[in-house]
């Protein structure tokens, strides 16, 4: 019994009025129910007006606006598809329900797809499942062509730097080259120097002897009893000459071993600073040659790294490739993922 007729329940009818006592609890109770179902048909108006005002705003391109009402809408009706169905409109800025199809994201990637999916009706959900394939198809084309691109790119920076770092060997091997010619001459000058000195010593010394021997020849003759000597050398020219010329070979003798004495000195220090720069000169340019050795060795190393690093940057995007050719719908947001993570930030 509803509750504003308990009142009535051991009411004696016979007294006057109380007929219409009861009359006016059923009143009562018809009123209620009569505002209950009047609320309620014009909140389902209400909504409907709001759907209908979004996909007006929608068919005007006012994306923003019809966000909103169709919000307004899910907040009388939570599982209004047809409210989130313009939503994912609005969300991709289609105007035109049929132009979903034409979409170059997946459906999927939105929650309010996948509410429609959860709320909607057989027809609504086989409707955006026919949008929802027509994009895969699209999505699936144009990530195949970004598999290539990508694939194509990265495989070609890997032979760029191949190549530079093959400049960089060439380089560094025409540097060391250099620099093993650049020993060799100094040690030829180092040879050259030493043979000059030796030069020079040896012709103060030739000098030297042979005035010696002329200073002991005159002396041996003049000293000796004429007849003991061969007829040629009993000569007095020859005599006279012995005699003028021994004095001067004497002081020549003197001047030139003090000469020697002197220059051999000089000619030796200027020996051994050449020596010396020239040997210093050397061990630079071998410094230098073994830090060509381990440069050559890291680009060898670099270059072998970057054929191994192009070889498996190949294989990932060929197997990324058939993924995408052999894919399902379902299987097309996995792969599309996959390609974003396999692209170096440097290039989004």
């Amino acid at each position: 019994m509803p509750e504003e007729l308990n009142i009535y329940q051991c009411q004696d009818m016979s007294k006057i009025g109380a007929m219409q006592d009861l009359v006016r609890g059923v009143m009562k109770i018809c009123s209620k129910k009569s505002k209950a179902a009047s609320y309620h048909e014009s909140a389902q108006e209400n909504t409907t007006a709001l759907l209908d005002r979004g996909y007006i705003c929608l068919h005007d391109s006012d994306f923003t606006k019809a966000d909103q009402l169709f919000e307004q809408v899910l907040n009388h009706n939570p599982h209004s598809a047809k409210a989130y169905l313009g939503k994912l409109m609005a969300e991709r800025q289609v105007s035109i329900e049929e132009n979903l199809r034409n979409e170059s994201v997946l459906l999927e990637r939105s929650n309010n797809f996948n509410h429609i999916f959860e709320y909607g009706d057989v027809v609504l959900k086989g409707q955006v499942l026919s949008y929802a394939r027509d994009v895969a198809k699209t999505v699936k084309k144009n990530l195949i062509v970004l598999i290539k691109k990508e694939a194509n790119l990265l495989l070609s920076n890997f032979d760029k730097e191949y190549d530079h770092l093959n400049e960089q060997l060439l380089r560094c091997e025409e540097e060391m080259g250099n620099a093993e010619d650049e020993i060799e001459i100094a040690e030829k000058g180092i040879k050259a120097t030493k043979q000059r000195y030796r030069k020079n010593t040896n012709g103060y010394i030739k000098a030297t002897i042979v005035v010696m021997l002329w200073i002991l020849f005159s002396v041996i003759v003049m000293g000796s009893d004429n007849n003991a000597l061969p007829p040629i050398l009993r000569s007095d020219g020859l005599h006279m000459v012995m005699g003028l010329s021994f004095f001067p070979c004497v002081g020549f003798l003197l001047v030139e071993t003090f000469s020697f004495i002197t220059m051999s000195g000089k000619l030796k220090r200027d020996k051994d600073k050449e020596i010396s720069k020239q040997t210093e000169k050397q061990n630079y340019i071998y410094s230098d040659i073994e830090s060509k050795k381990l440069e050559i060795k890291k680009i060898k190393k670099s270059i072998a790294t970057n054929r191994k690093q192009k070889e498996a940057t190949r294989l990932q995007w060929e197997e990324l490739l058939i993924q995408a050719n052999n894919a399902r719908h379902e299987e097309l947001r996995a792969i599309e993922d996959k390609v974003n993570n396999a692209i170096p930030r440097s290039d989004w």
